[in-house]
C-alpha cells in the first residue's frame, strides 16, 4: 500500500544528555518553544548560564531555528557560542547546550499514525 507523504508528521525532539535530569526526552511540539529559567517556560532550566528568557525554537515550514533572547546567558550548538540575536538553523542530530545542560536535537519522520 502506498503511503501518502501528507500524511506524514515530522517530529522534533530535545534528548537530555544529563543522564540525572528528567524528562530526559522532551518534544518540540509548538512553532514557538521558550526556554529559559522562568517558571512557565516550555523548557524550565534552573541552573548557572540560563536566564529567566534564554532562547527560543522557532518552527518555519520544514526547517527549526534556535534564536538567542537574552545574550548574558551561555548557548552553544555544536561547540560554537551563539551570542546576541543570533539566529542558528537547527540539524538533527546538534548538540545544544544551555549553561551546563546539554541536548541532543533530533528530528524525524513519525508514521507510527499510519496503518
Amino acid at each position: 500500500m502506498a503511503t501518502d507523504l501528507k500524511e506524514l508528521i515530522k517530529r522534533r525532539y530535545l534528548l537530555c544528555l544529563n543522564t540525572a535530569l528528567t524528562p530526559r526526552k522532551i518534544e518540540i511540539s509548538k512553532d514557538k518553544f521558550i526556554i529559559g529559567s522562568k517558571e512557565g517556560s516550555d523548557l524550565t532550566l534552573l541552573n548557572k548560564g540560563v536566564e529567566q528568557n534564554h532562547a527560543v525554537i522557532r518552527i518555519s515550514g520544514n526547517y527549526c531555528y534556535l534564536k538567542i533572547i537574552n545574550p548574558d546567558g551561555s548557548t552553544y550548538v555544536n561547540k560554537d557560542r551563539l551570542i546576541n540575536d543570533e539566529r542558528r538553523a537547527l540539524r538533527s542530530q546538534d548538540t545544544i547546550s544551555f549553561g551546563n545542560v546539554r541536548y541532543r536535537y533530533i528530528e524525524g519522520l513519525d508514521t507510527s499514525h499510519i496503518v
